[in-house]
């Protein structure tokens, strides 16, 4: 097998944990700080892939996401859609940002996923929750950095 086609394997199989870890119960003290992980993975995939096609890759997961968690159909997939959009349009800036202020611009994208997604509750009449599922937007951000480190190690490829 050529490098390439072990880097996607292992960057699929990343995937497929990142949405196990996302789905484990957790006590509800804990699950409120559950971080996104697919999300992280697919906005480092925006950020630093070489292909166009990780538009269509975090449209994919954000269905796989939703039908994983019983969630209204394309709810996840449309919010991961327009993050990776933005991500992808200004991913040179973001990439050239120093750690904390991509953390910041993380974070603001992640409330913005937080906000689509509540957007989309709301007018399908879905119970609104409180205000603890802010807490995981928090700790996916603080989790950016990390898994920046991480996810090239695992793939075995350098980051640009």
């Amino acid at each position: 097998m050529t490098s390439r086609v072990q880097q996607h394997l292992r960057l699929f199989a990343l995937g497929v944990v990142a949405l196990i870890l996302g789905g484990i119960p957790l006590p509800f003290v804990l699950d409120v700080f559950r971080p996104e992980f697919l999300l992280l993975l697919v906005l480092w995939m925006v950020l630093y892939a070489e292909s166009h096609s990780v538009l269509t890759i975090a449209w994919l997961a954000g269905l796989l996401l939703d039908a994983f968690h019983g969630s209204l159909l394309g709810e996840n997939a449309l919010a991961f859609m327009l993050i990776s959009y933005i991500v992808r349009h200004y991913y040179q800036r973001i990439r050239a940002f120093p750690p904390l202020h991509q953390n910041i611009v993380i974070l603001i994208l992640l409330i913005f996923e937080e906000l689509t997604v509540f957007l989309i509750d709301g007018l399908t009449g879905r119970p609104l929750t409180h205000w603890a599922r802010w807490l995981e937007t928090l700790a996916s951000a603080v989790l950016w950095q990390p898994a920046c480190w991480y996810i090239p190690r695992w793939i075995k490829r350098p980051m640009l």
